[in-house]
């Protein structure tokens, strides 16, 4: 989970300050570091106590009964729907299909599990008795033909509902709900949470499977998550591409509001990378009482123009703020980095990292 890192500088260079506008009417003077407007007001941690120390007892917390539920009805559901439209063949394991329990539910996701610890080339191969395969136990939780049936027919979405808002999501949907009710429901983040995406491996058919070729795995279900910063999800979303709630124009600032918005208002201070941070989002994070740090595109045409276009040195750095208390400060080292941040207490200044180099030369950080 990227998180905007401390900057560490080589040495402290003044540099000069102007006044002006921008092409879009903001004025950018220089900064005033002041105290928080918005102190931190919720209350950090678990909601209720439970063993911690147990991991099914902390698994219970976020699979509930009612998820469980959901999918044997969903999945019986599915099951007898499949089985009416497209009689089984004579060989077909769906002629002995029988109702799932919510006990066998558990020991199927126990198998999942299982699966992705100990990956095998085939599925039957885990149930093989070749030693060099066998899972002894999978073989004992499962036979292999209960756990093709279970994942033929896994649902969580009644396909013969009506369709959302989300239309590629719709067999997810209830699904993705229900688990950001519990993230929630069981702990409640601190002050400092961090907002990135995450890539889900998947190179079969789907029509919303992304390419981002920067990833280590380029093909897959791209998922945006708010996190706090030792790694709790506070919140998820499934990106479906074409469609989506948060598609189109103005996308990144949506996707940011969209899995803050349970979390605004208490003071909070959320860290991003430059691919969501601009000028207009910390603007409207501050309105809800909220500030912004990371990192900045260079090409944003809400940029304060001195502040980008100004020749620095290695080791210099300039800043400005504007009236809403957005600050944009461009530092360099062996290369540029330009950086957005609404704390009232950042500034342009360079301070002692207590950190030394390889040559035992003390850093700077802003």
């Amino acid at each position: 989970m990227a998180m905007c890192p401390k900057l560490m500088m080589g040495q402290m260079v003044k540099t000069e300050t102007s006044t002006g506008n921008d092409d879009d009417g903001n004025e950018w003077d220089d900064i005033k570091s002041t105290v928080r407007q918005f102190p931190y007001t919720d209350n950090e941690g678990l909601v209720y106590d439970f063993d911690i120390s147990n991991p099914v007892t902390v698994l219970e917390q976020f699979l509930t009964d009612d998820i469980i539920n959901l999918i044997v009805e969903e999945t019986n559901r599915y099951a007898r729907q499949d089985i009416s439209n497209n009689i089984p063949k004579q060989r077909s394991f769906m002629r002995q299909w029988i109702d799932c329990t919510s006990g066998e539910i558990k020991q199927f996701l126990g198998i999942l599990i299982v699966m992705g610890m100990c990956p095998l080339p085939q599925i039957r191969f885990y149930w093989s008795n070749d030693t060099m395969f066998k899972n002894d136990f999978i073989k004992q939780a499962m036979k292999r033909e209960r756990f093709e049936m279970l994942l033929r027919c896994l649902h969580f979405h009644n396909n013969e509902e009506a369709v959302g808002e989300e239309p590629r999501m719709k067999k997810l949907q209830n699904l993705q709900v229900m688990l950001n009710d519990r993230f929630k429901a069981v702990r409640i983040p601190g002050e400092t949470v961090v907002i990135d995406e995450t890539m889900v491996p998947w190179r079969g058919r789907l029509n919303f499977r992304q390419y981002l070729p920067d990833k280590s795995h380029k093909y897959g279900v791209k998922i945006y998550k708010l996190c706090s910063p030792d790694g709790y999800t506070c919140k998820f979303k499934i990106y479906v591409g074409k469609g989506d709630i948060t598609s189109g124009k103005g996308h990144k600032q949506k996707i940011m509001l969209h899995l803050i918005h349970d979390f605004l208002g208490h003071g909070r201070l959320l860290y991003a990378d430059n691919y969501y941070n601009s000028v207009e989002l910390a603007e409207a994070l501050l309105k809800r009482k909220t500030y912004l740090c990371g990192t900045l595109r260079k090409d944003l045409k809400s940029n304060p123009k001195t502040v980008i276009s100004k020749k620095l040195k290695k080791g210099e750095v300039y800043a400005q703020e504007n009236k809403q208390g957005v600050k944009v400060i461009s530092w360099v080292d062996k290369r540029r980095v330009n950086l957005i941040s609404t704390r009232p207490e950042d500034g342009d200044n360079l301070l002692p990292s207590k950190k030394t180099n390889r040559n035992k030369r003390t850093n700077h950080e802003t």
